[in-house]
């Protein structure tokens, strides 16, 4: 079995050096010797795919020189066929295990054993259908102790054998001889007779249709024994029966069978399929490529044993005992010797075995434990050693190889070296380093390895202004905008008033990030030798404002622009419409600037409102909505107060200076509390998601924002709240008045520690505070009735260790309430006071929202996966 390590290894060291010209592409060999003998082998494309008998499978890439394994007969293989198309690949194993790998990534995609039968024996061969779905087998099974041949079709992707034929069939069948695909029509030559002789006048071609529908034979024809080659939708096929020294040779069409040629030829070796014909390869060693219409054209004489032959479009491998040869064809067909290598032995030679090709690998095997593999070679490992004029190694230096199409750049480790695949090629190579002159030389790289030593002098290397010019889509300078550049050095670089910036900086490559608020950031990739100057241009990030207006909602809208002059834009709104407008990143204010007489019209319930946009918004939706004047159910402050102070356990009226300014509130706007104090009566409720005593106020919530009088915000004021959960909570209640934030500390403010709290402000002044719900009070007095009678509260209801998690809560349930008392005789009573904060009242009451149940266990799991977002995200 061979490793990446290992075969890196014999990649380089095993590389022949032969003749080497600089036609494209040229190609060089490799000598794979596995400690573990090989079962099968397949080359596709660039890539080579080895089965071990250990039941390991190797993917050799000679582009990249890596090499993937991967283990899927745990207890050894003894392979039948492997088969690819390109993008699956298959191993049938001949006990009728069959698997199927990414042929990328050689991971097993699925595995089943093709044996539906008691009587199957073994598979005999195999053959991919080119969409990759389909598996046709020879399975050998018993008939009263006689072997004979089952033609059978998996479906691979239902995991279904589809078809059968065997010599019990309607169609009779005892032997394969050979199958293949050409696309999805499979091609099999079979015997329905028991007998040897027979073969030479009853073998037949036969051709199936193969699709998800089923199999179908469409043509058959009797050929008698035969050797083919199948390419480009045509069968050439060499009948075995001798007549005076020549042999019937023919091409058929497929799928018809239809003959498009025939000619008598002397006995053929190999049969290769081109791109427009064939190539044979005749018992004479001759080979002959010839057109669909068998007229052939001899063109080179190969070794007539003891050899592998392989033939492409584009050339002729040859692999001997001695030595591997190489030829190209040029337009007319006329060959070319490329290169010849000798094959070294160590031990008595092997004879070389039947090989396989694709366009770019010839690949034959010497043995069970070695593989010769001729390849284009198009890279090249390159070693580089850099040293200085006293021989020490220089670390970090850039080593920059570029060409007129491409720029490769490479870095020395700490002992001097660096090493890299390199397209073959000329190149120049500058050597830099800091503190060190500059070096700089030719490369001609045209061999698998190669290794060069380079020195420096200690001396200032020398440098190039790199300028960045960085504008708008309108040629406006960008101020602030920050540049990173990456490469040999690291910089950052900010942007003038000018949009310029600049730095003398060492030649080579770079990536550079340019960013500048509200603009879509852009990477460079830079290769820099001269003094140069980038002209980089920044489109400016936008987002949608989508206004949705209500039934009966008519006006007009002020769109203006905060951060920046800008031209004022207005929207005129019709009932039951959406309206998209586009703008450009940055803060607006929106303003209702008319509406017909008799109509009071608002911006999510206020007169105006700032749309501040961040990073990340594409969508930000107002809702403006108008209603008749003689329609508005207005109220007074008095009535709020009183109902609030009804709903919740202890209140208190204040005359309190608030600290009010924008909130960010679900979906991206923003609400000015201030201005809504000013505007209408504002009710702010603090809370959180997890709060049971919460919801018991949501009712008078839902009430009061309904009037038009009154703007109902509430704030969380938990950080665990993300924006998730907060969208969560909304639908789950049907919540119809904005939720937020606590982003201006509210809570601190009124030194509020327990939760539901309701605040009412009305021209930037505290006037109520209110703090639990009295309604869930009032349920749990309820449930334990018996508890609130101080007589009936036995001793070790205090005490004992088992008392129900219940009582214990509505203990502090009841030890809260009598605090609140204490505090106050006459907490539920409506009162001013102008002087003192709410502090007495709420600096000692501890959370009760959630403390009268506990049914929501599961739900507080399920929100911890939200407990690490981003809850500013929107």
């Amino acid at each position: 079995m061979i490793n990446g390590k290992t075969f890196l290894v014999l990649l380089v060291l095993l590389l022949a050096l032969a003749a080497y010209s600089f036609s494209a592409p040229m190609y060089t060999t490799a000598t794979l010797d596995f400690t573990t003998a090989f079962e099968a082998f397949l080359p596709y494309g660039n890539k080579l795919f080895v089965m071990f008998t250990n039941g390991t499978i190797s993917k050799i890439d000679f582009e990249t020189g890596k090499v993937n394994s991967r283990i899927i007969f745990p207890f050894g293989a003894d392979i039948s066929c492997l088969a690819t198309n390109g993008s699956v690949f298959v191993v049938v194993d001949k006990t009728g295990t069959v698997v199927i790998l990414n042929s990328s990534s050689l991971q097993v995609l699925a595995s089943l054993n093709a044996k539906a039968k008691s009587d199957e024996i073994e598979v005999a061969r195999c053959a991919l259908s080119a969409d990759g779905r389909f598996l046709a087998m020879s399975m050998i099974y018993s008939v009263e102790k006689v072997k004979l041949d089952r033609l059978i079709v998996l479906d691979l992707k239902r995991n279904l054998r589809i078809f059968e034929r065997d010599v019990n069939s309607r169609d009779v069948l005892v032997r394969i001889f050979s199958m293949d695909f050409s696309n999805n029509f499979l091609v099999v030559e079979t015997i329905d007779t028991l007998c040897e002789l027979c073969q030479l006048t009853d073998n037949r071609i036969e051709v199936y249709r193969v699709s998800g529908n089923g199999v179908e034979k469409v043509a058959t024809q009797i050929t008698g024994l035969t050797s083919k080659a199948i390419g480009n939708n045509f069968i050439l096929f060499q009948k075995v029966k001798d007549e005076n020294g020549l042999h019937n040779t023919s091409i058929l069409t497929l799928p018809n069978l239809q003959l498009r040629a025939t000619k008598m030829m002397p006995p053929i070796k190999q049969m290769i399929p081109l791109k427009n014909g064939f190539a044979i390869i005749g018992s004479d060693g001759i080979l002959s490529l010839c057109t669909y219409n068998l007229e052939c054209n001899s063109v080179l004489k190969l070794p007539a044993s003891r050899s592998v032959n392989l033939v492409t479009d584009d050339g002729v491998a040859v692999f001997t005992v001695s030595d591997v040869t190489f030829y190209t064809f040029d337009r007319k067909g006329a060959p070319t010797l490329q290169m010849r290598q000798q094959v070294n032995w160590s031990s008595v030679p092997f004879d070389p075995e039947p090989g396989k090709n694709t366009e770019t690998l010839y690949v034959a095997a010497y043995g069970r434990r070695r593989l010769v593999v001729i390849y284009p070679l198009t890279r090249a490992l390159f070693y580089l050693r850099v040293i200085d004029s006293e021989g020490t190694p220089v670390s970090n230096a850039t080593i920059i190889l570029s060409d007129s199409s491409k720029t490769l750049t490479l870095f020395t480790n700490s002992t001097g070296y660096a090493t890299g695949l390199i397209p073959i090629g000329n190149y120049t190579v500058e050597i830099l380093k800091q503190g060190y002159s500059q070096n700089t030389f030719t490369l001609q790289l045209a061999q698998p390895i190669m290794y060069m030593t380079a020195t420096m002098s200690k001396e200032p290397p020398k440098r190039v202004t790199l300028t960045f010019n960085v504008t708008d889509e309108n040629g406006k300078p960008i101020p602030g905008a920050k540049i990173t550049v990456k490469g040999p050095e690291t910089y950052e670089l900010w942007t003038t008033a000018q949009g310029i910036t600049m730095v003398e900086a060492l030649k080579g490559n770079y990536s550079a990030t340019i960013e500048a608020p509200l603009y879509q950031s852009r990477i460079l990739d830079i290769s820099l030798k001269t003094p140069l100057t980038l002209k980089v241009t920044l489109k400016r990030l936008t987002f949608n404002l989508i206004v949705k207006s209500t039934q009966n909602s008519t006006g007009r809208i002020a769109v203006t622009r905060l951060d920046e002059a800008s031209d004022t834009i207005f929207l005129d709104i019709q009932p039951s419409s959406m309206y998209v407008k586009t703008l450009e990143a940055g803060s607006y204010q929106l303003s209702i600037t008319g509406f017909p007489e008799g109509l009071r019209c608002t911006l999510n319930n206020t007169s105006n409102i700032l749309v501040n946009w961040r990073e990340g918004i594409k969508e930000i939706f107002i809702n403006y909505s108008c209603v008749r004047l003689e329609n508005v159910n207005l109220v007074s402050v008095e009535r709020v107060l009183q109902v609030l102070s009804n709903e919740t356990i202890a209140s208190r009226r204040l005359n309190k200076t608030l600290s009010l300014g924008y909130v960010t509130i679900l979906g991206g706007s923003n609400l000015d509390l201030s201005y809504l104090s000013h505007d209408k009566i504002l009710i702010i409720e603090l809370f959180y998601t997890q709060c049971t005593g919460c919801k018991y106020l949501l009712p008078t919530l839902k009430l009061l924002s309904s009037q038009n009088d009154t703007v109902v915000v509430s704030l969380t004021v938990s950080p665990s709240d993300t924006p998730e959960m907060l969208r969560r909570y909304s639908i789950e209640n049907n919540i119809t008045w904005p939720l937020g934030i606590d982003s201006l500390n509210v809570r601190a403010q009124v030194n509020a520690s327990s939760f539901p709290t309701v605040l009412v402000v009305k021209d930037g002044k505290l006037i109520f505070m209110g703090i639990g719900a009295r309604k869930e009070l009032e349920e749990t007095k309820a449930k334990y009735s018996f508890l609130f009678n101080s007589s009936s509260i036995p001793l070790n209801f205090i005490t004992n260790k088992s008392v129900l998690p219940e009582m214990l809560i509505l203990s502090g349930t009841l030890i809260i309430l009598f605090a609140l008392v204490q505090g106050d005789s006459s907490a539920g009573k409506e009162r001013e006071d102008e002087t003192h904060s709410f502090g007495s009242y709420s600096g000692d009451v501890y959370p009760i929202s959630d403390s009268l149940r506990r049914d929501d266990t599961e739900t507080l799991e399920l929100d911890a996966d939200y407990f690490n977002e981003d809850y500013n995200a929107y």
